[in-house]
């Protein structure tokens, strides 16, 4: 009976350890949006680095250009860091107070950041 129970045990961590290799290699890297109108342009950047564990750093870079009369006007640039932690069973990059939750979707290329969908990039 021993046998059988560790051998269970042995199967569900070689189990977990390659589904967390699966999300180590798929779940950093860049994710951009990108939106033009009538009024201007944006452009949004989150940046997505293991650090260990389920630790992530998350830089999130935004552009933006108004257009007056036709023309565009300068850009305005904002930059954002913060530390989080994936949740495995939810998908939901979570952390330090005040920052924003971002929700990895497994099977697709896409976080989400609120409402807001980012396409990964490479």
């Amino acid at each position: 009976m021993m046998k059988y129970l560790s051998l269970g045990m042995l199967a569900s961590l070689l189990w977990l350890g390659c589904y967390d290799t699966g999300i180590k290699a798929k779940l950093p890297g860049r994710y951009t949006r990108y939106i033009q109108g009538d009024y201007g342009l944006a452009w949004d950047t989150l940046t997505i680095v293991h650090l260990r564990d389920h630790r992530y750093h998350v830089k999130r870079s935004t552009g933006s250009r108004s257009r007056l009369d036709g023309k565009l006007l300068a850009k305005k640039l904002e930059h954002r860091n913060w530390q989080t932690e994936l949740d495995l069973a939810t998908g939901v990059l979570s952390g330090e107070a005040f920052a924003p939750w971002l929700r990895w979707v497994r099977d697709s290329s896409k976080v989400y950041l609120g409402g807001l969908a980012f396409q990964k990039n490479n």
